[in-house]
């Protein structure tokens, strides 16, 4: 009697079996990913409160030159625009509400990613800042540090923040 042959549908099983196995862990191991991504983005999250004397005020520009066409426009015959978002030392006191990390008008006009690319993103209205908007200049000096970053490559404008926060929590407590 050929043992051999007897044994090849044991292993054949004991294969399917361990194959079987690795494919449940696997789509285990993306559900629970899945769900981790669903419960970071709905997290509510809130960024490090300045260290410095000042509160942190925020002005939003949006600036169109009426005399230059954007070429690069979506639509021909744009005008050229620039949006300009401006954090500085504010003369406003801590108790004051806060601003929104994104504006809603500006949430609802960029939208967030669809379909499962939006488990990769973070809700922001979920993001909770400390500047204040459109408040006073703090008249304690005569001048401050200014940084200037120009937005490029598709990206935007609020993620520059976590790269502005240092030098504005820096710079507010010299």
């Amino acid at each position: 009697m050929d043992h051999s042959a007897m044994k090849q549908p044991g292993r054949a099983r004991r294969i399917f079996k361990g194959f079987a196995v690795l494919a449940m862990l696997g789509v285990l191991g993306i559900a629970a990913l899945l769900g981790s991504l669903w419960l970071e983005r709905r997290t509510e999250i809130t960024l490090p409160t300045p260290t410095g004397p000042f509160v942190v005020g925020r002005a939003i520009y949006d600036w169109t030159d009426d005399t230059k066409l954007d070429t690069l426009a979506p639509v021909p015959g744009t005008k050229r625009e620039l949006l300009v978002w401006v954090w500085y030392a504010s003369a406003a006191v801590r108790s004051v509400a806060v601003d929104e990390y994104l504006p809603a008008p500006m949430r609802t006009v960029t939208g967030p990613a669809g379909g499962p690319l939006r488990l990769l993103t973070r809700d922001l209205a979920k993001v909770h800042g400390h500047s204040i908007r459109e408040a006073d200049l703090s008249p304690e000096q005569r001048s401050y540090p200014v940084v200037i970053m120009r937005g490029g490559a598709s990206a935007a404008v609020w993620s520059y923040w976590p790269r502005i926060w240092p030098v504005t929590v820096t710079s507010s407590s010299a």
